[in-house]
């Protein structure tokens, strides 16, 4: 999921993140006054079959994840992050030991990588899924390249 610049901002200004523990704290300018310095509070939300830890600043909720990379890293993963700990308990296990990048989509043909924009790449496996062994996959990743590009 990409966001705005005034969405990173808006991390920006109201949390710190303690990258030893995984901590985020809300900071000292927030407008977010009576929380100054507590711990910001997480919800657990299931995306996709998966539990995922969320943040909510105001009306605006986030990955916190991929909060953390923003904080630790000063860029926003355009991938998302994955965790080194696979368990449940590691992927609520936010320090920055525990944090990965995702790598790009990529659809594997005939022996070699091709890489994909993430939208695309989520429509391929939705056909090899749907056409079951993916007989139909060179037929698609074509006709999806031409779609893309208009």
């Amino acid at each position: 999921m990409q966001i705005t610049d005034e969405e990173k901002q808006l991390i920006r200004d109201n949390l710190h993140y303690i990258p030893a523990t995984g901590t985020l704290l809300w900071r000292d300018g927030s407008k977010f006054r009576p929380f100054i310095g507590a711990p910001v509070p997480m919800t657990s939300e299931q995306v996709g079959g998966k539990e995922v830890l969320t943040v909510w600043i105001g009306d605006k909720s986030f990955a916190a994840a991929d909060v953390c990379w923003l904080l630790w890293k000063g860029r926003w993963p355009k991938h998302g992050v994955i965790f080194a700990d696979k368990s449940t308990a590691g992927r609520k296990n936010l320090s920055a030991s525990n944090l990965r990048l995702r790598r790009r989509p990529e659809y594997v043909k005939k022996g070699r990588a091709v890489w994909l924009p993430r939208e695309l790449a989520e429509r391929v496996a939705d056909c090899l899924v749907f056409h079951g062994e993916g007989v139909l996959a060179g037929e698609m990743l074509e006709v999806l390249k031409k779609e893309y590009k208009r």
